[in-house]
């Protein structure tokens, strides 16, 4: 989202007449920014202030809540709140709100010590992404399993799997397109995670 749409949003969410259904969706948007420049306190102050503009948000403003504790160093705390947000998003009917707190699960039990569930969960979700076509997804997927890999001594699988990271990225770029792709990768939290590949594959190009 660009600076712009972001004050936007900052404005209608302090509109008075605005349904408290809309505003918890504008301050989750806000949160999620906040999330994106790893900014963990000011996503969790929107989120909580979310969660008490409308209950109907609380899914996804756990997730949100589970991602800020691991930016923070904090991800013990947060394993609760992204269980939480699975088995209410198992109930519902949004796919795509399952799978992101799934994909918040494995981040935080990688954070947690536990590479072994870690990997489970996001090797699962690499496959389901690439099914969908969600590119973006796929690769953030993929680059976790080869970190929980990478802990637990898999040294060649774990450069397999960010090996085919890289390549999903590269398609990524072609979509994209050349400038897009580059302000993508300035973003602070995408930044950390191609870092994070880029140790694990040295010569990577993309």
């Amino acid at each position: 989202m660009a600076e712009a749409d972001l004050k936007e949003a900052r404005s209608l969410a302090d509109q008075p007449t605005l349904n408290s259904g809309v505003q918890a969706e504008l301050l989750l948007l806000e949160a999620k920014m906040a999330l994106s420049r790893l900014q963990p306190e000011a996503a969790l102050v929107k989120t909580k202030q979310a969660i008490a503009h409308s209950k109907s948000q609380v899914p996804e403003a756990k997730r949100i809540i589970c991602i800020a504790r691991v930016i923070s160093g904090t991800p013990r705390a947060g394993i609760s709140h992204c269980r939480e947000a699975v088995a209410l998003a198992e109930k519902g009917a949004d796919k795509r709100l399952l799978l992101d707190a799934r994909l918040a699960t494995a981040q935080v039990e990688l954070a947690s010590g536990d590479a072994d569930e870690a990997g489970k969960i996001s090797s699962q979700l690499q496959a389901e992404f690439h099914r969908l076509g969600q590119s973006e997804s796929e690769w953030q997927a993929g680059l976790l399993a080869a970190l929980a890999n990478q802990r637990l001594g898999r040294q060649q699988l774990a450069y397999d799997q960010a090996t085919q990271a890289a390549k999903i990225l590269d398609t990524l770029r072609t979509k994209m397109g050349v400038k897009l792709y580059a302000l993508y990768l300035l973003r602070p939290d995408i930044n950390q995670q191609y870092k994070q590949l880029n140790a694990l594959i040295p010569n990577n190009k993309n």
